[in-house]
């Protein structure tokens, strides 16, 4: 429900709250006082496109806020779903600045246009000249067909079988496509895989056979070198000999000084790392061998490993391992890819078959129920002074599954008894928009809980008709929340809450107030209604009377 619109340098409005009843409203003024600001306010801070010749002159920024509270579960989600925090109340805020800018924000948290439209859509439906209006819609024809042919719970089940069905299809397509592109590569994939199999990069790593070529390829330079090592570890004069023989000559004075005693001790040690270094060299030049063939064949398969890196564009054996892997994982699903695709097409088939029974059976209540859902549509119109209007439901049978089942449902109207049926959404006037929507609530089974504003709804009526909007206005917001913008005093009166718009000079500048008028300021509201400017006892105790009758 609609709580509360801040309005603040909008056109002639300076500042404005104005707080909402949760029934019927009734908004009247004098033609030029600025119902209409209003109405275009509450667009505006909805997400209509902004126009800043609106902002007040001589003022930087324009602020508009308007507060929904006890907003449907549907709301909650779809802000949600938009990271929106979920509080009691909602709040959307709009600001123009008159250097051109406009932002929005939805829990004082920034929000794109879309994305306010996208909720308030769901919040209120405001039936004049902006195209909020739900009866545009295909979808809510559709649902307002179904609810009245006591379709719900199979349309319910149905669109849990279609989503199904559309999940299961998307399956079936992406396995398809993959499956045809696995077989388009498959050659190329076996090859790769092949390729990588027979260079056994299992067996090896690249630091690996480097070390073992490099050690190879200089072979004689390194036996040289370690022999001659050797001769002086272990030749005629060796370093051991020496070694002992220093470390004789300190254990001789051992004991007489502590730094003598370490000297000794690292004698000891180093003679013990010299016969180390003189068992693994010798180790060594035990394993080294001048081997050309053996040469050239290390070349030859460091040479293949470094094609294959470069070629995959790889940095080490181990990412070649795990592209080989998943070539091999590559051809093994394209074997299991038959089974897969046979076992999801058979359970489509089955979800199709069981969609397309549910759906025959909504269209034959939709066709069923049509002719007497015109009728009582027309009956409505015709007590709201649309008596020559003619309202049917056009059903395009098609072999296509939508969301809502075989059906393509349009609303179509003659609204003048031109001859020429259209469809809603090319009804040219906001009254019989609005009239159109009250007689489909009006015969309607739906539980609604967006707010209605009717602008222009009386527009070309008196007298009993004026009545008969009003009274089916005041029925329809025991259910939700209506707002009339009104110039009837018959319509006016049957409002829980009766604002008015009106201008007033303040220092010299012409301003738009709006009031909500109690008791008493509503007798003279509707008397003046009556009688025009001049109040007479007459048109105040008619204003009585009507406001005891609508009590």
């Amino acid at each position: 429900m609609l709580k509360t619109l801040y309005i603040n340098n909008y056109a002639l409005i300076h500042e404005a709250k104005i707080e909402f009843d949760s029934k019927l409203i009734t908004l009247t003024g004098e033609s030029g006082a600025g119902k209409s600001i209003m109405i275009n306010a509450l667009a505006t801070v909805l997400g209509d496109r902004a126009n800043h010749s609106v902002i007040r002159v001589g003022a930087e920024k324009c602020v508009i806020e308007v507060v929904f509270g006890g907003v449907s579960k549907g709301v909650k989600s779809l802000l949600k779903s938009k990271d929106y925090d979920d509080y009691e109340e909602l709040h959307i805020r709009r600001e123009l600045t008159s250097a051109g800018r406009s932002r929005a924000f939805i829990n004082d948290t920034p929000a794109i246009l879309s994305t306010v439209r996208e909720i308030a859509d769901e919040l209120i439906d405001i039936y004049s000249q902006h195209e909020y209006a739900s009866l545009n819609k295909s979808s809510f024809q559709i649902d307002y067909l179904d609810a009245f042919a006591g379709n719900k719970d199979d349309v319910l089940a149905y669109t849990r079988i279609f989503e199904e069905l559309r999940s299961v299809s998307e399956e079936l397509d992406s396995l398809t496509a993959k499956e045809a592109q696995v077989r388009k590569d498959r050659d190329y994939i076996q090859f790769q895989f092949d390729e990588l199999s027979a260079a056994t990069i299992e067996q090896d790593s690249v630091d690996d056979l480097e070390n073992r070529l490099a050690l190879l390829e200089n072979a004689e330079a390194v036996i040289s070198s370690l022999n001659s090592v050797d001769h002086l570890l272990n030749g005629e004069r060796t370093i051991k000999e020496m070694l002992a023989e220093a470390l004789n000559a300190i254990k001789a004075v051992r004991n007489s000084n502590s730094e003598i005693d370490q000297l000794g001790s690292r004698l000891e040690t180093l003679s013990h790392e010299v016969s180390d270094i003189s068992y693994d060299l010798n180790k060594i030049v035990d394993q080294v061998e001048i081997d050309p063939q053996k040469t050239r064949e290390l070349q030859d398969r460091l040479n293949e490993l470094n094609t294959l890196l470069h070629k995959h564009g790889k940095d080490s054996i181990e990412e070649l391992k795990a592209l080989a892997q998943t070539y091999e994982a590559q051809l093994l699903e394209s074997v299991n890819f038959k089974d897969h695709l046979e076992a999801l097409q058979i359970k489509k088939d089955e979800i199709l078959k069981e969609a397309i029974a549910v759906a025959k059976a909504i269209s034959d209540r939709r066709k069923k129920a049509t002719k007497k859902f015109e009728a009582e549509v027309e009956e409505v119109l015709s007590k709201l002074g649309m008596e020559k209007s003619q309202f049917k439901v056009h059903i395009c049978d098609s072999k296509k599954l939508y969301i809502n089942g075989l059906d393509q449902v349009e609303f179509m109207i003659d609204a003048n008894s031109s001859g020429t049926l259209n469809p809603v959404s090319k009804v040219a006037s906001g009254g019989e928009m609005a009239r159109l929507m009250l007689a489909l609530k009006a015969v309607g089974r739906t539980q609604e809980s967006k707010c209605q504003v009717f602008d222009e709804i009386d527009t070309g009526v008196s007298g009993e008709v004026a009545n008969r909007i009003g009274l089916l206005m005041k029925k329809l917001s025991e259910k939700t929340q209506c707002l009339a913008i009104t110039h009837l005093p018959g319509v006016a009166a049957k409002g829980h809450q009766h604002l008015k718009v009106y201008k007033t000079e303040v220092d010299g500048i012409v301003q738009t107030k709006v009031e909500s008028l109690n008791e008493d300021a509503r007798i003279e509201e509707l008397a003046t209604m009556f009688s025009g400017n001049k109040l007479t006892e007459s048109a105040l105790e008619t204003a009585r009377t009507m406001r005891a009758e609508t009590d």
